[in-house]
């Protein structure tokens, strides 16, 4: 199970003992839940290969060694470039006029 802490009004979550200390602070803050964050990274890998998932590949997802890889490798050194934000603001700029999508 979860560990328990000695918090302000008995025992409570780390949490809950992270959020009471800071409130101490002057600080504000709120646990998420865990589906929330998983939700989330979705959404980034979503917008972050997005041309990637939806290039026109013939046979991309049909064969053994995914058609994909040199595209996949390209973005991902991008990414460690520190390009992120870019490319998910150049996805947005694309399909925001259409509504389309992107959902974690």
């Amino acid at each position: 199970g979860k560990s328990r802490w000695e918090g302000r009004n008995g025992e409570v979550t780390v949490e809950a003992l992270a959020l009471q200390r800071y409130a101490v602070r002057g600080f504000k803050g709120f646990v998420t839940p865990f589906v929330v964050i998983v939700k989330l990274i979705s959404l980034i890998f979503g917008l972050l290969f997005w041309d990637i998932i939806f290039a026109p590949v013939p046979g991309a997802f049909e064969t053994p060694k995914n058609s994909l890889q040199g595209l996949i490798e390209k973005r991902l050194s991008e990414i460690k470039d520190g390009n992120a934000v870019n490319i998910i603001q150049r996805v947005d700029t694309i399909h925001r006029t259409s509504e389309t999508w992107c959902a974690g």
